[in-house]
């Protein structure tokens, strides 16, 4: 059926890729004996060209069909049920268990026994004794012990020695950083923090006996003169708008505009038509 839809579908884009001029420009002496032809030319070549191809493609799945269900099928399942599960049943019982078994009782367990107690304990104590115990007095007393002493003597002696010398200068600029900051301290709060203050405190206290008696006043002479003169004045334009111009204009609109139009545009399409 697929084959089908595609022969279908290339036919009518080559239908419609290739140019055929219509029927109309085309004399009917030309038209009609080439339709004969056609018919008796064409259609029998096609007609059995489409029973080879439908008949071939049936043989073709029915063959299919048997070599799959009748064939393949039943060999597969021979050669696993009676070739295959049997080899493996063998080869797995009789051949590799058994060979397993001999590996771990007869070569493994055995060489690890004679690993374990005759050969690593003599290997142990012989690493031990006569090769960790001298290798760690060597690094200790040409390595660990030499570098001590170099550190101690070279490095640590002179920077205790240092400190101690160090020391009194280092506490005196301490203490001398420690009295600058006291002293910085005390003079920015009594000259700056504490003037600060006093004159934001003044200021604050201005601007709020400002607010209190100006601002305040002011703002609700505002508020009372806009609830008073505008919202009035607006509410009454307000409604002369609505029961004024709105009236008027919806009038205009409704039976001045649209009919004006309607005909104009009747009288424009009469014309046109015309």
């Amino acid at each position: 059926m697929e084959s089908d839809d595609l022969f279908a579908a290339r036919e009518a884009a080559w239908a419609r890729m290739s140019p055929r001029p219509p029927e109309d420009d085309v004399p009917a002496w030309i038209r009609y004996p080439a339709r004969a032809i056609a018919l008796v030319f064409v259609v029998p070549v096609r007609f059995v060209w489409e029973l080879v191809t439908r008949t071939a493609r049936l043989i073709g799945a029915a063959l299919g069909w048997i070599g799959v269900y009748l064939l393949w099928l039943p060999a597969r399942w021979v050669w696993l049920h009676l070739i295959w599960w049997p080899l493996r049943w063998v080869a797995l019982h009789l051949i590799w268990f058994p060979l397993r078994w001999v590996w771990l009782h007869l070569v493994w367990w055995p060489l690890r026994w004679v690993w374990l107690n005759a050969l690593w304990p003599p290997l142990r104590w012989t690493g031990i004794n006569l090769i960790g115990v001298p290798l760690t007095w060597l690094v200790v007393h040409l390595v660990i012990v030499p570098v001590g002493w170099v550190a101690v003597t070279l490095v640590y002696e002179p920077l205790r020695w240092l400190a101690r010398a160090v020391r009194p200068a280092a506490v005196a600029v301490l203490r001398g950083i420690e009295w600058t900051f006291d002293a910085l301290r005390w003079l920015v709060e009594r000259a700056v923090v504490r003037p600060a203050g006093w004159v934001l405190r003044v200021l604050a206290d201005a601007l709020d006996w400002a607010w209190r008696h100006s601002v305040v006043p002011v703002a609700r002479g505002i508020a009372w003169l806009w609830r008073h003169t505008v919202v009035p004045v607006a509410r009454g334009v307000a409604w002369i708008w609505s029961h004024t111009v709105t009236p008027v204009w919806r009038f205009v609109r409704d039976d001045v505009w649209r009919p004006v139009a309607d005909a104009t545009r009747d009288m424009l399409r009469a014309l046109r038509g015309r």
